[in-house]
């Protein structure tokens, strides 16, 4: 528990010291868009093409845009309608971090609320609040927009609109299409409008996360566009964002390889995660299961098999992505009770559970797991901006 704590507060003081770039000459504005992205997201133009909603900023007019930024590099050029939210890469400054630590220590809220405030999340969250709260209190404000995670940082900056102007819409968009998905709980500092891309997702966030079904909106996907996903195709293995075990992925995938009949399975390519966290460990990874396939090449056809399959690892959109697309998707799970797919949640998909770890997924009916979209300026037409 100790051990927890002092991490979360290391964490809270690494969270301490952002900072906007790029504030000056800013306009009057009705709507706000909170994001994220990397240097690769810029234009030369300096506009920003936004990964979640693949909507480029000069798309949508009077709108401010402030973008989470996690590369130290930052763009040659930016448009005057987005703020950059930085990390402050300064040296660790220990009477910072006791300052911090005092700060809690010694609030007089009560036990429960404290350990609420050593989360580094959360104490991320008032950071991010004080810094843009300014332009949330904008008397010309009318519709703040997200790709929305349920984060603390999204629900206070949520409350705080919600308190401040109850004119002012608040919109959210799920952007995935992960299994289950606890932290999208309705509660304080939800948004008054929830957009979402699966028939699926509706009955499950209405049934079992409490959601008023009349906040929810069933739309076509900002993120994943009919015909336009070239990252999924036959045969490939993707590995998830953030590899933990690299161990146990390997002995699952080569239980899966024993477990496979020969000349089954067209043989795989590994693709590493495009937003990977560690770059290094994915390449490791990729090695390792190059191995294997080397290893068991006799499962392999050199023919191209009628149905196409792909094999995801751990929790990732790309399940339901290869389902729609008419694939067969093959699930290696570091945690088959958060991460596998139920057709409980999900009744447009037949699971098959093959062991502890390993299911293989068909989908039952097309369209319901995931909507795809396929129009223009849709974030424009969808959010009423």
């Amino acid at each position: 528990f100790i051990k927890i704590i002092i991490k979360e507060l290391w964490g809270s003081y690494n969270h301490s010291s952002y900072k906007l770039i790029n504030t000056e000459k800013l306009k009057n504005f009705s709507k706000i868009i909170v994001t994220s992205g990397y240097k690769i997201n810029f234009l030369k133009n300096g506009s920003i093409f936004d990964s979640y909603f693949k909507t480029n900023s000069r798309e949508i007019s009077d709108t401010l845009w402030f973008v989470l930024y996690f590369d130290k590099k930052i763009p040659n050029k930016i448009d005057k309608n987005i703020i950059l939210i930085k990390k402050d890469d300064n040296k660790i400054n220990l009477k910072n971090f006791i300052k911090i630590f005092k700060g809690i220590a010694f609030d007089k809220s009560k036990l429960k609320q404290k350990l609420c405030s050593v989360n580094s999340k959360t104490f991320f969250g008032k950071t991010l609040l004080k810094l843009i709260n300014k332009y949330l209190m904008s008397e010309h404000l009318k519709t703040v927009i997200m790709p929305y995670e349920g984060q603390p940082f999204q629900q206070m900056i949520f409350s705080f609109l919600h308190h401040q102007n109850k004119k002012i819409k608040t919109i959210g968009y799920v952007h995935d299409v992960n299994p289950i998905n606890f932290h999208y709980q309705f509660r304080k500092g939800s948004p008054l409008k929830l957009l979402i891309h699966s028939k699926n997702h509706i009955q499950y966030f209405s049934k079992y996360l409490n959601w008023p079904r009349k906040r929810l909106k069933l739309i076509p996907s900002l993120s994943f566009r009919k015909n336009k996903n070239p990252e999924i195709s036959d045969g490939m293995i993707l590995l998830p964002d953030f590899i933990y075990n690299e161990k146990k992925i390997l002995t699952v995938f080569e239980e899966f390889l024993n477990l496979s009949q020969e000349k089954n399975l067209i043989r795989p390519k590994v693709r590493i995660h495009p937003r990977s966290f560690r770059i290094d460990i994915q390449l490791k990874l990729k090695s390792s299961l190059e191995i294997l396939l080397k290893k068991y090449k006799r499962k392999f056809s050199k023919k191209k098999l009628k149905k196409k399959t792909i094999i995801v690892i751990g929790e990732s959109s790309a399940v339901v992505l290869g389902l729609e697309k008419g694939m067969n998707v093959i699930h290696i799970c570091f945690d088959p009770i958060f991460q596998s797919f139920s057709n409980k949640i999900w009744p447009s998909i037949i699971v098959n559970q093959i062991s502890e770890n390993i299911f293989a997924y068909k989908l039952k009916v097309k369209g319901k797991a995931l909507k795809f979209g396929n129009e223009r300026r849709m974030l424009t037409k969808y959010c009423g901006i």
